[in-house]
């Protein structure tokens, strides 16, 4: 009886062991999900005023409305897009100031800071 008792506890535990696994695993996969969906919002770096050349002015339109954004060259000939609240009339060419923010997953993101008063 004692031996069969003894196979008992070994199952159980195995059970048990086997339950832990799973449960760390689907936490690890969740936890790396997470990181996957912010590392792109994570800034790697300080943010810097730079300025920049307006080429155009777009709105995407998504699933709870749209929102405004600018191409801009920047001074090394580098088109980008930043995110613009549409507060402030702009026009093509015009000279304005955007944040460069560098982002941990590469890349940089750019957002309007206003205009450039040179």
């Amino acid at each position: 009886m004692n031996r069969h008792n003894k196979i008992i506890q070994k199952e159980v535990w195995r059970t048990r062991l086997s339950s832990f696994k799973t449960i760390a695993l689907a936490l690890l996969l969740i936890t790396l999900l997470g990181l996957a969906i912010l590392a792109p919002r994570i800034p790697m770096g300080p943010t810097k005023e730079i300025t920049a050349y307006v080429e155009s002015i777009g709105v995407s339109h998504g699933g709870t409305g749209g929102s405004a954004y600018l191409i801009c060259e920047l001074s090394n000939g580098e088109k980008v897009r930043a995110y613009w609240e549409n507060q402030i009339p702009l026009k093509k060419g015009e000279k304005i100031l955007l944040l460069e923010t560098p982002r941990l997953t590469g890349g940089k993101k750019y957002e309007f800071a206003g205009k450039s008063n040179n």
